[in-house]
């Protein structure tokens, strides 16, 4: 591992920002990646690729490991941010929630992101490199969008795109999911509202909250595409 990973790390030291270890597959890989690093400072980001092929009710790295031991194994790490990558989108949000799950019980506070593939899943016995591989039709722009709302409700906040993700993605993602922070600050502003002295019932303070929110989305045309 060192002989692979020593002329890779000491090319990029002095130009990068954070050191990524992407689209492992172990916890042992994520580990010897870790320790062939330099202790210089910058953050350690960590992704991990999800078994999407044979799956049960465990989100589980493609070596089989449970995500919640993988979770683990990044707080020991001292990773700042921990993603799901280069996997069907179908198995991230269980992977996320396993993930936030083991952070708040260890008060750990790292981040959560995810981006996942186009394509279809691959068969084990397929190589790298091997020729292309259809897109899914599904997993358009506004397709990928649904997806990528779902991560961020379950608290992921890195969201971006892997093999089969182009920039027109990314752009909708851009867009849409900044719209949807505004709207949740709206909601956030408008329980406060709603929770003053004069709105003494529970249905009085959800009747003023969504009156307050109906009145801003009326305001806002970006998010009424």
């Amino acid at each position: 591992m060192n002989e692979l990973l020593s002329p890779l790390v000491q090319g990029l030291a002095p130009h990068v920002d954070l050191w990524l270890a992407e689209t492992q597959s172990s916890i042992a890989e994520a580990r010897a990646i870790h320790a062939g690093l330099p202790q210089d400072g910058k953050p350690f980001w960590l992704s991990f690729t999800l078994k999407d092929e044979d799956t049960d009710d465990v989100p589980r790295l493609r070596s089989g490991e449970p995500v919640t031991e993988a979770a683990e194994a990044a707080v020991q790490l001292g990773v700042q941010v921990l993603l799901f990558n280069c996997s069907q989108p179908e198995v991230i949000g269980a992977a996320i929630d396993a993930a936030r799950h083991t952070f708040e019980r260890l008060g750990a506070p790292i981040r959560i992101g995810a981006y996942a593939n186009a394509f279809p899943p691959q068969p084990k016995e397929a190589t790298a490199n091997d020729g292309l591989d259809p897109l899914r039709d599904d997993l358009d722009p506004p397709g990928y969008l649904h997806w990528a709302v779902d991560w961020q409700a379950r608290g992921a906040s890195h969201l971006g795109g892997c093999c089969g993700i182009g920039p027109e993605h990314i752009a909708v993602l851009a867009e849409q999911l900044e719209s949807l922070i505004h709207y949740r600050l709206k909601l956030q502003e408008a329980a406060w509202r709603a929770s003053l002295p004069q709105c003494r019932s529970v249905k009085r303070r959800y009747t003023v909250a969504s009156r307050l929110v109906l009145r801003w989305l009326r305001s806002s045309p970006k998010t009424r595409r």
